[in-house]
């Protein structure tokens, strides 16, 4: 046992592979899918080999995980691979699953290691209630960080390692092509003028993530074109890390994108108004091959003060807790939340970004709290103002409660 708990925390710990990239920095990333690929609903699971190629003494292994939608996934289970077996690797435990993420960790010591190519692992990840075979799920492998020991293990971002379940047509066949929007949510709140027109993580904000599904995968690299409409009456803002483009009502607006390395294209919009509620037409295509492939979704904005006149006090949180960041994985920048209980609302809290290494990188909220949604935006920078490296970080929410953590992947 006492061996297990050392395993495990030379897996899990993030410690810096060295400064230069090592003999596994082009180790080459692959997912074989094992379950179905439609009709998959609670209770199932989506199970799959993960392969590597072009490996050199490689001893120690650690993968992360995530999925969407949010809360897909109840439990994991994990194992060794046919090559990683036959070299006696163990785990020390299941996938460790934090919010939408997990990690899961392989070692074997003693030896030359593994290199060359090999079946590394076999996972197997429960659909969690609620899910049905309409529902598209998506499980990504986001990185793997493997090598001769935990000091000296290389990162590796696979592109498109993503196994994907109940993307299918009403016939209950595995789709080809096709473009998918996802909203951060689907109503907001109005932000103020002056909040509207600046990223800021201002209540308005809402991210949009359109993936193009080509094949097996979510097509990296690829142009998509973002359509908006503002029927109307507010004003919609379309938001970068520097600039904002308004919208006035009546206008429509074309926006260039392309998708990044795990096949996703992101879009901030932000609106502010007078009262009622204002919509956004977004719609995102792409023409892989010559072909014509669109998704739209309608959003909504709604004025606080109907807001408060039709949710009152059910509005209000009941306890305190750190939502997931948003987008995730992310480059310029991500929106992280936290909501405050009545009970919460006279004690101090902060919410600080560290490194994978426990470096104190970013505080972006240092004070007492007031009840609700308090919301704050990462630049993806440290105070100084240095870029962040690639690479995962933590936001550590602290109250009189305790400690709420979250994994974020930064991706230059």
């Amino acid at each position: 046992m006492h061996f297990l708990r050392l395993l495990s925390a030379a897996l899990f710990a993030f410690a810096a592979s060295t400064a230069h990239a090592g003999p596994n920095a082009g180790v080459e990333i692959e997912l074989t899918r094992l379950s179905p690929a439609c009709g998959l609903e609670a209770g199932q699971r989506i199970e799959f080999l993960v392969n590597a190629r072009q490996m050199e003494g490689v001893r120690q292994i650690k993968f992360d995980f995530r999925w969407t939608p949010s809360g897909a996934v109840s439990s994991a289970v994990g194992g060794t691979g046919a090559t990683t077996e036959s070299k006696s690797f163990i785990a020390p435990g299941p996938p460790q699953i934090e919010g939408d993420t997990a990690g899961y960790g392989i070692a074997v010591f003693g030896g030359n290691g593994l290199s060359g190519d090999g079946e590394l692992a076999l996972l197997g990840f429960e659909i969690a209630p609620g899910i049905t075979p309409e529902t598209p799920l998506a499980l990504y492998l986001e990185l793997v960080s493997l090598g001769p020991s935990s000091t000296e293990r290389d990162t590796v971002y696979p592109v498109e390692a993503v196994a994907l379940a109940n993307y299918c047509d009403a016939a209950g066949q595995p789709l080809d092509s096709g473009v998918f929007i996802e909203a951060s949510a689907s109503t907001r709140l109005y932000s103020s003028a002056e909040e509207a027109a600046l990223s800021d993580a201002s209540q308005g904000e809402v991210g949009l993530v359109a993936r193009l599904l080509d094949g097996p995968v979510f097509a990296a690299g690829t142009d998509v074109t973002w359509q908006v409409d503002n029927p109307g009456p507010g004003t919609l803002y379309v938001l970068t890390e520097d600039s904002a483009r308004a919208l006035a009502p009546g206008t429509v607006a074309e926006l260039p994108g392309m998708s990044d390395r795990q096949g996703s294209a992101q879009l901030r919009l932000d609106a502010s108004g007078q009262a009622g509620e204002t919509t956004a037409r977004v719609r995102a295509c792409a023409a892989p091959r010559g072909q014509d492939l669109c998704d739209e979704q309608l959003l909504v904005w709604r004025s606080p003060i109907t807001a408060v006149t039709e949710l009152g006090e059910a509005a209000r949180p009941n306890e305190s807790r750190l939502r997931l960041n948003y987008p995730n994985p992310f480059n310029a920048g991500t929106e992280l939340a936290f909501d405050v209980g009545a009970l919460d609302a006279d004690y101090p809290a902060t919410l600080v970004v560290y490194s994978a290494l426990g470096q104190r990188v970013a505080t972006l909220f240092d004070g007492v709290p007031s009840v609700g949604q308090q919301r704050a935006r990462w630049n993806g920078r440290y105070e100084d103002g240095r870029a962040a490296a690639s690479g995962v970080y933590f936001a550590r929410l602290t109250s009189h409660r305790g400690t709420q953590v979250q994994r974020m992947l930064l991706l230059r």
